[in-house]
């Protein structure tokens, strides 16, 4: 299997010959470049698997060698971790936000730095292979960039009749050199790449046979469909119980029932008045329920109210996955591996064990089943750090997960809970099966000989100790003592 190469930067030399050595040792095969204009010749010829820079050289500094490596198509996915003697917060924040993988500063622990460039590596490795862009993607990356340079955070509509939505996304158009409201099918891109955020704006209701947003929308008579309609105040007779139009009823200035010819004087002794209704003016008929109908100006085609279709419109506003993407100048995809897998013990994380404990919630009520949890926790892992170095620590959480993943059955499911904490859900098994279960992960822990370590294994069970989720979540964060799920 071909070796990692590494390309170190740095203008001390002192730094680079022990870091290339340190790598070497570690496996890599390490080269190296006493500043930024030798480092982006370097990788012009070869591509290196991740970039160790330092940020204070003569000349080109870090930050504008990472910047020089973000625009050329080529090195952009290289991983770069920044290793100087800046500790300021300010300095780690402007990294970070560049888009720099990791940052460690000077002086530094040798086991640290090999154990971050491992990594660093896992995950870009996990990322999917690069691809050619098109010319349609790299305009809009060019229209995300342009967004950020002329600091446009959201994309609001307005009403344009030219358009086929009936709203414009004037920014958008300029840029996109449309007039017919196409732009909208960019922006729903970018948004399906989670560049850019759909928030709601508006509905509009759209012809069902050609989508076109000019609709004539018109109350009519429910008999002939005509919209020559009026509404009318009624009027109820309580002597001969006669309900009529106020026309009807109408004598000069008196009120008579055009049924029994007697008047009515006074509102609420001889009438009322119940509300309004509906006549129409061709047919005479009275009705109080219109019928809505709508014909499509576009194509001319008549269609009842609730047969229109209704479009959304958003308005668009820029992420922070969509500045990162136009940084990187490529569109990027989440497998789903990244989703649910934690990345430093490669076991399932905290959200996708949740919806697992949920399903398997349900199975249990219906079926009348028991099921497990394990929890295993490291309660000196703050201490184990301080001592012996985040490296170590990683270390063991890593042997740890190895032993979950190999002496548990396919059925059952372990994750990481906490920094230093793991789960397990042992469906279809009782708390004396779990217990055994829990013993044998503490023995094989033991068997590590990391006599510092201070394990301590919790088995709550369903329906036993609780017969709710968060019962039995509540009393493993009591065993835990801390705040957890």
């Amino acid at each position: 299997m071909p070796k990692n190469k590494i390309l170190v930067v740095d203008d001390e030399i002192d730094v680079v010959k022990m870091v290339c050595a340190r790598l070497n040792k570690a496996g890599y095969d390490a080269a190296s470049a006493g500043n930024g204009p030798i480092a982006l010749e370097y990788v012009k010829k070869t591509l290196p698997d991740l970039i160790v820079l330092d940020i204070m050289m003569p000349g080109m500094d870090g930050y504008e060698v990472a910047e020089h490596l973000h625009k050329n198509p080529d090195a952009s996915l290289i991983p770069i971790i920044m290793l100087t003697a800046k500790t300021s917060t300010a300095d780690k924040v402007k990294a970070l936000q560049m888009g720099i993988d990791d940052y460690i500063t000077k002086p530094y622990d040798a086991d640290e730095l090999v154990a971050r460039i491992e990594a660093v590596l896992r995950r870009s490795k996990k990322q999917p292979p690069k691809a050619v862009l098109n010319e349609t993607d790299q305009q809009r990356i060019n229209f995300l960039r342009a967004m950020i340079k002329d600091k446009v955070s959201e994309l609001i509509p307005e009403y344009n009749m030219a358009s086929l939505n009936g709203y414009a996304y004037p920014y958008a158009a300029v840029f996109f050199e449309t007039h017919d409201g196409s732009e909208l099918g960019h922006l729903t891109f970018l948004a399906e790449k989670g560049c850019l955020e759909q928030r709601f704006f508006d509905k509009i209701m759209i012809c069902p046979y050609c989508r076109h947003h000019d609709i004539n929308v018109r109350e009519t008579c429910p008999s002939n469909h005509s919209a020559d309609i009026s509404i009318v105040e009624m009027i109820h007779h309580f002597r001969c119980g006669y309900v009529g139009t106020e026309d009807e009823f109408k004598q000069g200035l008196r009120y008579v029932c055009p049924k029994c010819n007697e008047e009515a004087r006074q509102i609420g002794i001889d009438y009322d008045k119940p509300g309004q209704s509906y006549i129409c003016n061709e047919t005479g008929e009275k009705f109080t329920d219109p019928e809505v109908y709508c014909q499509c100006r576009n194509c001319k085609k008549f269609f009842e109210g609730n047969d229109g279709l209704w479009q959304v419109i958003f308005t668009y506003v820029l992420t922070e996955r969509g500045k990162e993407i136009a940084k990187n100048g490529r569109f990027t995809e989440l497998n789903l591996e990244q989703v649910l897998i934690d990345e430093e013990v490669d076991l399932y994380n905290l959200r996708y064990f949740r919806k697992c404990l949920d399903d398997e919630m349900t199975r249990a009520e219906k079926f009348k089943r028991p099921f497990s949890l394990v929890l295993v926790d490291i309660r000196n892992f703050d201490k184990l750090i301080g001592t012996r170095g985040s490296a170590k620590g990683s270390r063991i959480l890593s042997d740890i997960a190895s032993i979950l993943k190999t002496e548990l059955w396919a059925v059952n499911t372990p994750a990481r809970y906490d920094k230093n904490a793991f789960i397990v859900l042992l469906p279809e098994t009782e708390k004396k099966g779990a217990e055994k279960m829990a013993n044998l992960v503490q023995e094989k822990i033991k068997a590590m000989k990391e006599e510092a370590l201070d394990i301590n294994t919790t088995v709550v069970s369903y329906p036993e100790d609780s017969e709710t989720k968060d019962g039995l979540l509540e009393l493993l964060v009591k065993a835990q003592g801390s705040e957890g799920a």
